[in-house]
């Protein structure tokens, strides 16, 4: 399980690095419980307040993740 924690924190942060994104959190939810949850970087391109689990963002700065795609599947405007 270790082995696995640390594939992915290497993963996420190669991520992060690589995409030039100041900070992100993620979570992974295996059989009901918490896995996983880690936040890396900065909250954003000018501070130096880290990321973590907790830090709080708001849900319209996230809604375009998850319809971008679907709006560009579906060939309709976003």
């Amino acid at each position: 399980m270790e082995r696995q924690i640390e594939k992915i924190t290497n993963i996420l942060h190669a991520y992060r690095i690589g995409h030039r994104i100041p900070g992100l959190a993620a979570g992974i939810i295996l059989n009901g419980q918490i896995f996983y949850i880690r936040g890396f970087g900065t909250t954003n391109a000018s501070s130096y307040r880290l990321f973590t689990a907790d830090t709080l963002f708001a849900l319209q700065d996230m809604t375009s993740l998850f319809y971008r795609p679907i709006h560009a599947a579906l060939g309709t405007a976003f």
